[in-house]
């Protein structure tokens, strides 16, 4: 919950948002949210305001099937071999929690947990029935296990060098490891 009444409720990005996101995205973790900012049926960015600034952002999509899920994730072969083993319980549509971001000024507040819960009502609504998330960690943090476990998530693994592959295809810059990434990834499930 959020702390604080200054923030508004988490609401769907408009196009006028998109160069906030993209900041916010770039800022805090190190690239954009550029497909999400042209939400589809299947894809959705909320966002919070403090006043007209955009402080808060969850990237959200959900998929007919795991195996759908895991052929869009940009991983490399060994990994997504160990996520089908994590995972190979999940059945139906499944969601996936793609990106959150909460401006470092702004961390502590109940921001992420309330962009979670929102984001989750969202694939709820959707028929997803299971969600998963892969949270980064440096140095064994990971700001991002209070908020999910709030939301009920729970650690199903951990993946060595998860986002290598990703952050070299997309060109994004590690906030930890600057050149390549050697962040893990925690996997978090949601029912």
């Amino acid at each position: 919950m959020i702390k604080a009444m200054r923030y508004s409720t988490p609401q769907p990005a408009r196009g006028p948002d998109q160069a906030q996101i993209t900041d916010l995205f770039t800022r805090t973790l190190g690239g954009t949210a550029e497909p999400y900012l042209l939400p589809t049926s299947a894809r959705q960015c909320l966002v919070v305001h403090q006043s007209e600034e955009i402080v808060g952002a969850i990237t959200l999509s959900h998929y007919e099937s795991l195996v759908a899920l895991l052929a869009q994730l940009n991983i490399d072969p060994d990994a997504q071999a160990e996520l089908s083993q994590l995972l190979g319980a999940v059945e139906g549509r499944v969601g996936l929690i793609d990106q959150v971001a909460v401006d470092p000024s702004h961390q502590g507040q109940g921001l992420g947990t309330t962009l979670i819960q929102s984001g989750l009502r969202w694939l709820q609504a959707a028929g997803v029935t299971q969600s998963v998330t892969f949270a980064q960690v440096h140095r064994d943090s990971c700001p991002l296990a209070g908020a999910l476990e709030a939301n009920g998530g729970r650690m199903v693994g951990e993946i060595a060098n998860f986002w290598t592959t990703a952050y070299q295809a997309e060109d994004w810059q590690c906030q930890h490891c600057e050149a390549d990434c050697h962040c893990q990834a925690r996997l978090y499930l949601i029912d």
